[in-house]
């Protein structure tokens, strides 16, 4: 009798730990700039630079000139990744016992990696950019059968956007032609210390969609220089078939711009997915982002936010031929805020 509990507990175990990450559901965004995550990616109102094109086309009728941002390179990991990764490379080498056992002690950890290079040039009123990237999303899932459940994938696309300006309205167009290949894939124990393990080498499948952007700005004539934005994004979806999609949605954000001395200093909040388009993504504190800044002329910003529950920071130091961007912020894995988060830390180097 207390072999049939045992085996029933560790049943019901088992399918409690695979409706977990089942429920991991990261918001299905395309890109995410350094900038906008410090502002806890409350950011559709405040767009007025490269990130208009991934945030609000109408953004671009606030750029300052013409913005050449040509050589970059941008990293992204996830607090536990790199040691995770090391162990995993090191089981490769052992035993499937060794490794089920790592797994094991792991479950529910998640692995982020993210490598990107985006040049772009951006004027007041269009941009285009072209985006390299490649991104390794993994979970250690189920105690009674350990395995690694891999997204991994390489993107390639070109960007542009046009905008006009009428009054204190600004309307812009956006679109996206992204190619991925990729793998989703789950690796046992036994795949991992075999020659099957090897997410990079599986890396293929590529699918290659288009979406657009539509975005509206509203800036009226009232203290503090108010900015009211309504973006409808990725129409159409990136439908990249077994690879995955990334769904339209429609963001609103708002913000304010007051000057204190010699501080330019912007508060901001959004919206995401007003109509609830990404299913299991609507939870009201999942999709709410607060953000701020505090800019000191052009070389030196610091910013704070709240995004999707959680504490965002970043900082910009911008020292005309080179400039440093860095942001720490928590992605929800789960369906609501607070459930699964998954600490992420970015930082991008820009030449010239």
């Amino acid at each position: 009798m207390c072999r049939i509990y045992r085996a029933a507990l560790l049943a019901a175990l088992a399918l409690t730990m695979e409706a977990v990450p089942a429920l991991a559901t990261p918001f299905p965004d395309f890109y995410q700039s350094p900038r906008a995550v410090g502002m806890g990616g409350a950011y559709a109102a405040v767009a007025d630079d490269a990130g208009a094109l991934i945030y609000n086309p109408a953004g671009l009728t606030e750029v300052d000139g013409f913005n050449a941002d040509m050589v970059n390179l941008e990293g992204e990991v996830s607090r536990n990744a790199p040691a995770l990764v090391d162990d995993l490379q090191t089981a490769a080498g052992g035993t499937e016992t060794a490794a089920a056992d790592l797994i094991r002690a792991h479950i529910g950890e998640h692995i982020r990696m993210r490598g990107t290079t985006f040049p772009v040039v951006v004027t007041p009123r269009f941009g285009v950019g072209l985006i390299y990237q490649g991104t390794l999303d993994a979970d250690l899932r189920n105690p009674v059968s350990p395995y690694v459940a891999v997204d991994a994938r390489v993107e390639s696309g070109i960007l542009g956007a046009m905008a006009i300006k009428r009054g204190t309205t600004s309307i812009g167009v956006g679109g996206k032609l992204v190619r991925r290949e990729g793998v989703a894939r789950d690796y046992t124990a036994l795949d991992i210390v075999s020659t099957q393990f090897d997410p990079v080498g599986d890396v293929g499948n590529p699918e290659t969609d288009f979406a657009f952007d539509v975005g509206l700005t509203l800036r009226p004539d009232l203290p503090f220089g108010p900015r009211f934005a309504i973006v409808a994004k990725n129409l159409t979806d990136l439908d990249f078939g077994p690879l995955g999609t990334v769904p339209y949605q429609f963001n609103l954000g708002i913000a304010i711009q007051p000057m204190l001395g010699p501080f330019a200093v912007t508060f901001s909040g959004d919206l995401n997915d007003v109509t609830g388009n990404l299913g299991t993504d609507r939870d009201w504190k999942k999709r709410t982002n607060l953000g701020s800044e505090v800019r000191l002329r052009k070389f030196l910003a610091v910013r704070a936010g709240y995004h999707q529950g959680y504490a965002a920071a970043g900082a910009t130091l911008d020292l005309w031929v080179v400039r440093l961007d860095l942001a720490v912020y928590t992605e929800e894995l789960g369906a609501y805020g607070g459930q699964r988060g998954d600490r992420r830390y970015l930082a991008k180097l820009n030449f010239f």
